[in-house]
């Protein structure tokens, strides 16, 4: 008897646990992963930015982009149905040194994508404040693709 309930456990929980996508995997429609984000700004046909995002199954993000003015970024992102999500980081907006001020402001990115067949669109908003929170800056109409960073075998091209 203890035997089946065991086994009847242990199928339970190994049922649950089938069902769910293995770490640093997303589904098509999943914000959840690691992406190479690429934005263009408004009035411009060349890409001006990247950015390295990770979305993490708790909600949560972190963004780096390249560059010595701004840090790395921390921030949340929520699904706003069907394949829909938005998402908001902040970073500190830096001078490179030698300053004796390396800290100027902040910049906050907010973002609004959608997520299909595992690719990424939307747009996004860039507001900089200097450090009491004071607007020096806000850029709406940017817009982005990305593509998810996939796991890649040694040797592969």
């Amino acid at each position: 008897m203890r035997r089946m309930l065991l086994l009847a456990v242990t199928m339970v929980v190994l049922a649950s646990v089938g069902h769910r996508p293995a770490r640093g995997q997303s589904s098509s429609n999943s914000l959840t992963g690691s992406w190479f984000l690429v934005a263009t700004l408004p009035g411009s046909t060349t890409p001006g930015l990247s950015v390295l995002l990770t979305c993490h199954p708790d909600g949560t993000a972190t963004a780096m982009m390249p560059g010595f003015g701004d840090s790395a970024g921390a921030g949340s992102w929520a699904s706003a149905g069907d394949g829909q999500f938005t998402l908001t980081t902040l970073h500190y907006d830096q001078n490179p040194p030698p300053s004796d001020m390396p800290v100027i402001g902040f910049l906050k990115l907010r973002y609004s994508v959608s997520v299909s067949g595992g690719s990424m669109s939307g747009t996004a908003e860039a507001i900089q404040t200097d450090l009491t929170g004071a607007l020096k800056k806000d850029i709406t109409g940017i817009t982005l693709t990305a593509t998810p960073i996939a796991v890649e075998q040694i040797g592969a091209p």
